[in-house]
């Protein structure tokens, strides 16, 4: 027979304190093509929530883009209905793709943003 394991879940724990960072969430919409083939990309500004954020890893810079897919913060933000992941975060001047929304513990009172830094947002990147 068998034998069972109490399997204990770790919490994670968040205070309100640690909302210090106000980010921009915003959605990507893309634009009619202009004389040609050239699609342009508007960032548009649908939520400004307060944020926690830790960083995970160093970026690798190139031409004012970043290259690599793994995640590079995380943002912690008060959970609201319908975030995903197509969402970009804008803060200090830097865009952020988000990589990952986690509704912490499915409890829906805080979300984990898996965050990848894609560069400065007033150069016109082409790596989204």
């Amino acid at each position: 027979m068998a034998e069972c394991e109490k399997i204990r879940i770790k919490h994670k724990k968040l205070c309100t304190g640690d909302l210090r960072n106000k980010i921009s969430l915003r959605k990507r919409t893309l634009g009619t093509p202009k004389f040609g083939v050239d699609i342009t990309h508007d960032f548009v500004e649908f939520k400004k929530p307060w944020a926690g954020i830790k960083t995970l890893t160093g970026t690798n810079i190139f031409s004012g883009a970043n290259l690599d897919e793994t995640p590079s913060h995380i943002f912690y933000i008060r959970y609201f209905e319908g975030l995903t992941a197509e969402s970009w975060i804008y803060f200090k001047g830097q865009r952020y793709n988000i990589l990952t929304v986690e509704n912490i513990n499915e409890r829906n009172e805080w979300y984990a943003l898996y965050v990848n830094e894609r560069g400065k947002s007033d150069q016109d990147s082409t790596s989204f």
